[in-house]
């Protein structure tokens, strides 16, 4: 299963965090990752002897990782017993566990979890700067054997703690620790900020990580750490470039709406329908604008400005993150309660022109409305 998948599985509640994450922006930037080396540990970082992967490179390898057989990760075991500090060979091998850890065989999931693991704990306890460790595949899950968790966490504590300084190391961990340790997360991607305070993806990392925490809360918890959030996406804004900008206001209108600020939400939201530019995010700004408006207009109590919101954002022509995540379904959700079925079958028909990966999740969501036994639309806003 790829990653980007898994991850759909894992936490739907927040795709759109982790989409626009991945998107470009999710990484820490280019500007302050060291370069690229050959898989040599002979060369890369001066002070360890060994390459730091890039955020692009460490895309690459995870990428390449899950694509491998058995067999071809195999050989690359057999390789890393003779050359422990072939890095890339190792980041390759964290793509393909992560995706064995998703089978759905118990066994061979735990087993391939395991092995992940103590790939992971190796670049934490010698290539802490490796940006392969703030993706999902060298992050930690909730899952994670209990040894083998207090190992890596402990190593990361200890690597931040030696390297207070270190603008990578401190943001590599927070990464890891998003799933695992939320408030852990939170407190080390404030360090982080604290060491390049003008970083705007830093701010919008930070948001990302209250939205996170928002899982499972009560409403009022859920509106505290959305209006956590929306700060930080709104010192991201202020902070960064156009393209930072473009892609920062998906989160602000959702942020606000979260934190009950209606007339905040409709600007972000009418901002994004009034900008013209093109752009890998134009398709994800109609679409959560146009959700966000209507949102707004049934909570005011208009119903066809509503229903004409959700099918405007049904029309898109889909986008990176909306072809592999979804669509947004709360509007939906929300029309359906007020008796909205016919509204919400014509979103699912519309969603099916982009969605080929939720093409069986909307045909299972369009019979259980058909037949009134609809249990939850997952994706919310």
């Amino acid at each position: 299963m790829p990653f980007l998948s898994f991850v759909h599985a894992f936490i739907p509640l927040v795709a759109v965090v982790i989409a626009v994450s991945f998107a470009g922006c999710g990484w820490l930037s280019e500007s302050i990752t060291p370069p690229r080396g050959s898989d040599s540990h002979e060369v890369g970082n001066p002070s360890s002897g060994l390459v730091v992967i890039d955020a692009t490179l460490a895309r690459d390898l995870g990428t390449q990782g899950e694509d491998l057989t058995p067999q071809e990760a195999g050989a690359l075991e057999d390789r890393l017993e003779e050359d422990p500090g072939a890095s890339l060979t190792r980041a390759r091998l964290l793509g393909f566990y992560f995706a064995q850890g998703a089978t759905q065989d118990l066994n061979q999931a735990l087993s391939a979890r395991k092995k992940r693991l103590d790939h992971v704990l190796w670049f934490i306890r010698n290539d802490p700067e490796s940006s392969i460790l703030a993706t999902p595949w060298g992050a930690f899950g909730a899952w994670e054997d209990t040894d083998q968790y207090s190992a890596a966490r402990r190593a990361w504590l200890d690597q931040v703690e030696s390297n207070p300084e270190n603008l990578l190391i401190v943001y590599n961990a927070a990464k890891s620790f998003s799933i695992a340790d939320g408030n852990l997360a939170i407190e080390l991607m404030k360090r982080a900020q604290a060491i390049d305070h003008e970083n705007p993806e830093l701010a919008r990392e930070l948001g990302h990580l209250y939205n996170l925490r928002r899982i499972g809360a009560d409403e009022l918890t859920k509106v505290r750490y959305a209006e956590l959030a929306l700060g930080e996406f709104e010192r991201a804004y202020e902070l960064g470039d156009g393209e930072m900008r473009d892609s920062a206001t998906v989160e602000l209108m959702i942020a606000a709406y979260e934190s009950r600020r209606p007339e905040t939400a409709r600007h972000y939201a009418e901002t994004a329908l009034s900008d013209g530019s093109e752009g890998w995010n134009r398709e994800n700004r109609i679409h959560y604008a146009h959700l966000t408006l209507g949102r707004l207009a049934l909570a005011g109590g208009n119903v066809e400005t509503a229903r004409a919101h959700l099918l405007a954002a049904g029309s898109v022509k889909g986008s990176p993150q909306l072809d592999t995540f979804g669509s947004d379904m709360m509007l939906a959700k929300e029309l359906l309660e007020v008796g909205e079925r016919d509204v919400v079958l014509r979103y699912f028909d519309l969603c099916s022109e982009f969605w080929e990966m939720g093409i069986e999740r909307l045909a299972e969501w369009k019979e259980q409305v058909e037949s009134g036994t609809v249990h939850d639309l997952q994706f919310s806003m």
